[in-house]
């Protein structure tokens, strides 16, 4: 029996200053300097079944969008989501750069 292990990640390309004024306007915050590196640099990430919400080359803003859907459901408005684990959430908070595990 062949066992084939197929390794898949997906970066979407990093971003310029544009779209990272962008997160930050729709959001209402700023963002930390560590994530807009992450942001500049790769954009997004899928990797190995784990992703690290960014936004990509489209107009399509999956960042913006989660963390908006999810602070009409509680989440404190200086979180911003990067990870939606469906029972947990992983988040950056805005004003220190911190990671944090929310749950919901």
């Amino acid at each position: 029996m062949k066992i084939i292990l197929m390794i898949m990640y997906v970066f979407s390309g990093g971003v310029d200053e544009y779209k990272i004024d962008k997160i930050e306007k729709q959001l209402k915050i700023f963002l930390p300097n560590d994530y807009k590196s992450f942001l500049k640099k790769y954009g997004m990430i899928f990797a190995f079944g784990f992703d690290i919400l960014g936004c990509g080359y489209s107009n399509i803003f999956p960042v913006i969008k989660t963390t908006l859907d999810y602070r009409k459901l509680g989440l404190p408005n200086d979180y911003i989501v990067i990870k939606d684990d469906d029972e947990f959430l992983y988040c950056i908070k805005s004003n220190d750069g911190h990671i944090s595990t929310v749950y919901l």
